[in-house]
């Protein structure tokens, strides 16, 4: 999941980048080799929010859904770490130095992956031991936040810790159950069944809340914002290139991943659609705003903002309204060929 997150994100960010290069070119408004690849690492990540439960609705096989949802998560550490060292180059109008970049993505993902397991092992004894339903909520409240924090102090991806807390407290739940199972005792006693619930409900609420304030907050930001309407169409293409440079992105780790299935009869296949639903399924919303909120005021700040808005709205309304026909598609594509007993290697 990380390694896909890590290629799909630079991929994305190097084509992207290069496209935007040439369509400022092409409309008057050169920027920079670095300034231009800012915006992509602005944009590469994606949020899968608002299409998680559209996908859910339309039945979207459980292990394409979870592969959508978990490479988003971690992508958003790839694409901050990129951020950081582009901002500053673009800024101080200084040339990238891919070795400091490489070195800054090392230790952000493997430091915030190493602190998110140690958070959440920790989380899981405690959470064994919890004597009431709140006190298990409170524990997975303090991961969040005290994660975040810690992996910011320390100086690692921050978003990472927090996905590598959560897979982590997952997987060891998981081994726990299954331990319970070949023992011979239920899986889940009533009382962890109802705290199991109650904390997943208290983080979907809790979800849904802080984005509907997000979304607010940034339309409130579009009333000061300077309207540049020279460069709505130049916004528009790069809109339909970020679905472009997302869709080549993903298409060559699937690819290469199909084509060793095909040869190694212990690796399972995707089922069809994976590609093209992972593509069109990668909406941009409000990490890749943050990200363009937290540059400094200035010209660049202004342009940058701008197509980010232009990309965000077309995400949101082109991508997003028409996502459910996809995954109405992709759900009957995978019943199909699990009732044929084979997943075509070939189609993703």
């Amino acid at each position: 999941m990380l390694a896909l997150a890590v290629v799909t994100t630079l991929l994305t960010m190097l084509l992207l980048g290069a496209g935007l290069y040439v369509v400022m070119q092409l409309f008057g408004s050169p920027l920079t080799w670095t300034q231009a690849l800012l915006f992509g690492a602005i944009v590469a990540p994606t949020d899968p929010v608002a299409v998680t439960p559209l996908l859910e609705r339309a039945r979207v096989p459980e292990r394409l859904r979870a592969l959508i949802a978990g490479e988003s998560l971690f992508n958003d550490g790839v694409g901050v770490a990129a951020f950081t060292v582009l901002s500053s180059a673009a800024l101080q109008g200084s040339a990238v130095r891919l070795g400091e970049l490489g070195g800054l993505l090392l230790r952000e993902m493997l430091g915030g992956m190493a602190l998110g397991a140690a958070l959440g092992w920790l989380t899981a004894r405690l959470t064994t031991s919890a004597r009431s339903q709140d006190t298990a909520v409170l524990l997975s409240l303090a991961l969040v936040t005290g994660g975040y924090a810690l992996g910011e102090a320390l100086h690692v991806s921050a978003p990472v810790t927090v996905a590598a807390a959560g897979v982590t407290l997952m997987l060891l739940g998981q081994l726990a159950r299954r331990r319970r199972a070949a023992s011979g005792f239920p899986t889940l006693s009533a009382e962890a069944r109802r705290a199991s619930l109650q904390i997943r409900s208290f983080w979907e609420v809790t979800d849904q809340v802080l984005n509907a304030v997000l979304f607010v907050l940034l339309a409130l930001e579009v009333l000061v914002l300077r309207p540049r309407p020279g460069l709505l169409l130049a916004g528009i293409v790069v809109a339909m290139l970020a679905i472009v440079a997302r869709g080549i992105a993903v298409g060559v780790p699937l690819t290469l991943y199909q084509w060793r299935a095909r040869r190694r009869p212990e690796l399972q296949p995707f089922t069809p659609y994976t590609r093209r639903l992972m593509t069109w399924a990668g909406l941009r919303g409000t990490v890749a705003l943050a990200l363009a909120f937290s540059l400094p005021p200035g010209e660049l700040r202004d342009t940058l903002l701008f197509l980010t808005y232009v990309v965000v709205i077309f995400s949101l309304l082109v991508q997003g309204l028409t996502v459910p026909i996809l995954g109405r598609k992709a759900a009957a594509a995978a019943k199909a060929a699990e009732a044929q007993g084979s997943v075509p290697g070939a189609s993703v």
